[in-house]
């Protein structure tokens, strides 16, 4: 939340001049875009940054496929003794500041102007943000890595 506030007047400067202001466009309808530009920014480079961080974390798991980098096989994500199974501090960290950032997202949502698609926006940030705080609480975190890799992932792009 702190980091994408502050992330946008670094790159406004840079959407306001990537962006000319047409005519017909208000003043406020401009900030709209050059705002939106930001936060696109900010979110590919998230995701970018998140997507290489869990590639080189996970390739060398067990659970991770050869499809996906890894040698294993899926199949392990539901052995070693599940729910119960180890997980290594850098694998906590990965997961615990993806919740961070989905958690982040439902109160940008909430504090930002009402746009209108806003219903349909806040039942998906709030749905992904429970299916991985539960997937942690759980200890599903071997299937929730996979899972955010490969949403992360295709994110970048979105």
């Amino acid at each position: 939340l702190l980091a994408q506030l502050l992330c946008r007047p670094l790159l406004g400067v840079v959407a306001r001049a990537a962006i000319p202001k047409k005519p017909r466009w208000s003043h406020a309808v401009w900030g709209a875009k050059v705002q939106q530009c930001c936060d696109s920014v900010f979110k590919c480079t998230y995701y970018a940054a998140m997507t290489t961080w869990g590639f080189a974390l996970l390739r060398n798991e067990p659970w991770v496929p050869r499809v996906l980098g890894g040698s294993g096989d899926t199949r392990y994500c539901w052995t070693d003794g599940l729910p119960f199974q180890p997980v290594s501090g850098e694998l906590r960290q990965f997961y615990l500041t993806a919740v961070g950032y989905h958690l982040s997202e439902v109160a940008m949502l909430l504090l930002e102007t009402r746009l209108p698609d806003f219903w349909e926006m806040l039942l998906h940030h709030v749905v992904s943000t429970v299916l991985v705080i539960f997937s942690y609480v759980l200890n599903y975190i071997r299937v929730g890595s996979l899972v955010l890799l490969l949403h992360g992932a295709t994110d970048i792009l979105i």
